[in-house]
């Protein structure tokens, strides 16, 4: 999920459901598209939510890619499917993971579908 339009090579706007986060605020999703992870991979079914202060990674897209993601030492690995080490990131006091996505700042969230 990100609030960032530039984020998507394709963007199909509507007015769809909501998220809620920890606050219980309700986010108002107005897209889904295709977001660009890196050179070899897209990541399909992203939402665009103008409510958000981060952009947001969901693990299950991330295993739906076939991505392997190992969690140690307070340390997020994102390895592709040739095992190559694509990201990494580290643990927030909030227990997110905080990656440097080619300049786009982004944060991994265990995340169900809407």
């Amino acid at each position: 999920m990100t609030r960032d339009k530039s984020n998507f090579i394709t963007l199909n706007y509507y007015d769809g459901n909501t998220v809620r986060f920890g606050n219980e605020a309700p986010c108002l999703i107005k897209g889904k598209g295709f977001i660009k992870l890196t050179e070899k991979i897209l990541c399909d079914n992203s939402y665009y939510d103008e409510g958000l202060n981060y952009n947001l990674l969901s693990l299950s897209q991330l295993n739906n890619l076939h991505c392997k993601v190992e969690f140690e030492n307070k340390i997020a690995k994102i390895y592709n499917t040739d095992a190559k080490l694509i990201r990494k990131g580290d643990q927030t006091r909030g227990n997110l993971f905080y990656l440097d996505i080619e300049d786009a700042t982004c944060l991994i969230i265990e995340f169900n579908d809407v």
